[in-house]
């Protein structure tokens, strides 16, 4: 976007994540998963979580059972290779399955920033995520702390980690294989 004059081109936050989604889409495109999976592009999360909030009430997700949300906002940029996986506090049984995955050489994926009580270090509802966790929809949400880059026009593709990106989205990928194995009328208990 530009504000005052500045473009802030968002390569981190927004790009990485609609980047990682573009390969999950073309990955998806020619391995059939167990369960449906609708991958969706939201936009307007600083307005409130507008696009979240939309597809949570629309009529596409009205008479599905939707298992899991999983967003992805803040994924390319981390000088000391640090992926936080959130929602594992109130979705406990998601933690061991992200825990057996292969993290990739130098990535560290740590599990917090969802404790209710402790403000703006609680990520649960500062996301496309919240609006699913608020209709009890489970989530997980990956994204790296904020960095000087942050909604700033700062924020190019000169600074993303490249090994880190990589890594990370592919134990994003991972993930998901991972959660889809699942056998979801059990595992969510």
């Amino acid at each position: 976007g530009e504000r005052n004059g500045q473009i802030f081109n968002g390569a981190d936050d927004n790009a990485s994540g609609t980047a990682v989604l573009i390969e999950l889409s073309r990955f998806f495109h020619d391995v059939q998963p167990k369960h449906d999976i609708v991958i969706a592009f939201l936009d307007a999360e600083e307005m409130g979580l507008q696009g979240a909030r939309h597809l949570v009430d629309s009529a596409c997700l009205k008479d599905r059972r939707v298992l899991l949300n999983v967003n992805l906002d803040m994924v390319s940029r981390s000088q000391v290779s640090e992926l936080y996986a959130v929602g594992t506090h109130h979705y406990p049984f998601l933690k061991p399955v992200l825990e057996g995955i292969s993290t990739g050489e130098g990535l560290s994926v740590l599990f917090g920033h969802d404790l209710p009580g402790t403000g703006q270090d609680d990520w649960t509802m500062s996301s496309d995520h919240g609006p699913f966790h608020a209709a009890g929809i489970p989530f997980l949400y990956f994204g790296v702390e904020d960095h000087d880059g942050y909604h700033a026009p700062s924020d190019v593709a000169g600074d993303v980690t490249w090994d880190f990106f990589n890594v990370a989205a592919n134990y994003i990928l991972h993930s998901i294989l991972a959660m889809d194995e699942q056998q979801w009328d059990t595992f969510a208990k």
